[in-house]
């Protein structure tokens, strides 16, 4: 979470914000906090929260399929690398990798 509140206020106050939330809180408040973002099935309540986690998903989903793209041989242009990394629709992305994995050729994947 300090990544988050670094982009929402700059560094260092971002983790000094997470510290001071932290050390204001209660400590039976803090201990249930810190179980529920250990469990692996937290979800974020804020919008903003929300966003910012699926658009590292969906960078992290763009730069995986460039990477089987280039594995598998395929020539990608910069403009369709400028089109993945801005693809923020992480259905799309997903099928544009099940796609890159069996397709013979780019425009099997990314038809014109």
């Amino acid at each position: 979470m300090p990544s988050v509140a670094t982009s929402v206020f700059p560094a260092p106050r971002g983790e000094m914000y997470i510290d001071l939330v932290a050390a204001i809180l209660p400590k039976a408040a803090r201990h249930f906090l810190e179980s529920l973002m250990t469990t692996g099935t937290y979800e974020y309540k804020s919008e903003f929260a929300r966003r910012y986690h699926s658009q590292g998903k969906a960078e992290g989903e763009a730069a995986a399929l460039l990477r089987i793209l280039a594995k598998r041989g395929f020539d990608v242009s910069e403009a369709l690398k400028a089109r993945i990394n801005a693809c923020t629709d992480l259905d799309q992305l997903n099928r544009w990798i099940d796609d890159s994995l069996t397709a013979d050729r780019i425009d099997e994947i990314f038809p014109q």
